[in-house]
């Protein structure tokens, strides 16, 4: 539907209107969870669409995503609503071109497992009732993986992964320098031997998609 609405928007919103497709978005996603209604991810790519907010603040250098891809979109085109809609597409086309340039993968050896679970400066969740008690940011975690994403406007993202015995989380976050996503994963695991790998798309349950897949 939403790509019928790049071509007819008023049919579907009433105006040329990005806010107006905003709040559209916004009740399909409010539908999708008062009817308990799960989108599944199995593979990396293409990335939800939640992801959509980081791709458009790295794509204008802001410093975090927390105002909205809306918010972002308006100031670029000067609160001009019909010209907003109009960019949304051209960063959706975008967002949905990201590929994978370069990917690594490191599995955690014992020295990595007692950095998360020991460690004074590794990051900690809270939880309890009265969320005071801290426990390792991740539950049995096996393996780190991250990927350098890229589409034909060369802006380089990366993203990263933590695999555990049970899932893969993909970490809510597209950051715009390499550096700053090791340094996460550093202070999470200490150093990790991260080891070069070949593919076109991952999947969610820790195995690469070869390029012969």
């Amino acid at each position: 539907m939403i790509e019928d609405m790049r071509v007819r928007p008023a049919m579907y919103l009433g105006t040329s209107s990005v806010t107006k497709l905003q709040s559209f978005l916004d009740g399909y996603q409010a539908a999708l969870y008062n009817f308990d209604i799960e989108e599944i991810q199995d593979i990396l790519l293409p990335l939800p669409f939640w992801f959509f907010h980081e791709y458009v603040a790295r794509r204008f250098d802001y410093y975090g995503s927390t105002s909205g891809w809306c918010n972002m979109i308006l100031e670029q085109t000067a609160q001009d609503e019909e010209k907003g809609l109009q960019l949304f597409y051209t960063l959706l086309d975008e967002f949905k071109q990201l590929d994978i340039s370069r990917y690594y993968a490191a599995d955690l050896n014992e020295s990595n497992i007692t950095h998360h679970v020991s460690d004074k400066f590794a990051p900690r969740r809270l939880t309890g009732e009265h969320f005071d008690i801290e426990k390792p940011l991740y539950q049995n975690p096996v393996k780190v993986s991250y990927a350098e994403l890229t589409n034909k406007t060369k802006h380089k993202n990366y993203i990263g992964v933590i695999h555990t015995d049970t899932e893969s989380i993909i970490e809510r976050k597209l950051y715009k320098n390499e550096e700053d996503l090791l340094a996460y994963f550093e202070s999470c695991f200490g150093a990790v031997d991260w080891q070069k790998q070949i593919q076109k798309n991952i999947r969610l349950n820790g195995e690469v998609i070869s390029l012969n897949d």
